[in-house]
C-alpha cells in the first residue's frame, strides 16, 4: 500500500518540476523579446510591447521562483514526516 504522505510529497516535487520547466521557457521567451528591441530599435510601440513581455515574464518568474521554494519545503517536510 503507497503511503499517502510520499504522495503528497510526491506531488510538490511534481508542481516544482513544472514550475522550474515553465521559468525556463519564460527565460527563452525574455531572451526573444530582447532580440526584438535590439531588432526594432525605432519602432516605439514594438520596444513598448517587448518591454511590456519582459517586465511581465520577469514577475511571472518571480512568483514561480517563491512557488518553487514553497513546493520544494513542503515535500521535504512531507518526506520527513514519512521517515518519521
Amino acid at each position: 500500500m503507497v503511503n499517502p504522505i510520499q504522495n503528497i510529497s510526491g506531488l510538490y516535487r511534481i508542481m516544482e518540476k513544472e514550475n522550474m520547466e515553465h521559468i525556463g521557457e519564460l527565460h527563452l521567451d525574455i531572451g526573444a523579446m530582447r532580440a526584438v528591441l535590439e531588432r526594432f530599435p525605432d519602432d516605439d510601440p514594438i520596444q513598448q510591447m517587448a518591454e511590456y513581455f519582459i517586465r511581465a515574464d520577469t514577475n511571472l518568474i518571480e512568483n514561480l521562483t517563491e512557488e518553487v521554494l514553497y513546493d520544494r519545503t513542503t515535500a521535504e517536510e512531507f518526506e520527513r514526516i514519512q521517515r518519521g
